[in-house]
């Protein structure tokens, strides 16, 4: 299942999404090659600035992440780790993603049954 839809929430894009907060419940995130190939490796989000675990600015570690050339995020995050498989083997509809743009005070939800979510900025 693949939407591509991009979210500015400040309205009438008075700001860019930099300063947007995002809270998301995949603890894990897919590895990528040097040209934005995924290896097949599922890593652990803790600690690293794929972490968020608590809302934080989406902008707050772009010069850390490279997003196919750019600073930024480009990537697929994951609810389970490598061949971890959901109880009866699907996954629930559960909220994966919660994005705030404070200044506006505009928050946008996002749930899924699927085992994953690519936050591209």
């Amino acid at each position: 299942m693949c939407n591509h839809a991009y979210w500015n929430l400040s309205g009438g894009l008075a700001s860019d999404v930099k300063g947007h907060t995002l809270q998301l419940r995949t603890p894990f995130v897919l590895a990528y090659n040097s040209v934005q190939i995924p290896t097949g490796d599922v890593l652990p989000t803790a600690g690293t600035p794929f972490d968020f675990a608590a809302p934080t600015p989406i902008g707050a570690r772009f010069a850390h992440v490279d997003g196919g050339g750019e600073p930024g995020y480009d990537h697929n995050f994951c609810r389970v780790g490598a061949g971890a498989v959901p109880a009866g083997g699907a996954y629930p509809l559960d909220v994966v993603a919660v994005l705030a743009d404070p200044a506006s005070g505009r928050t946008m939800t996002v749930s899924t049954d699927c085992p994953g979510l690519q936050v591209y900025t």
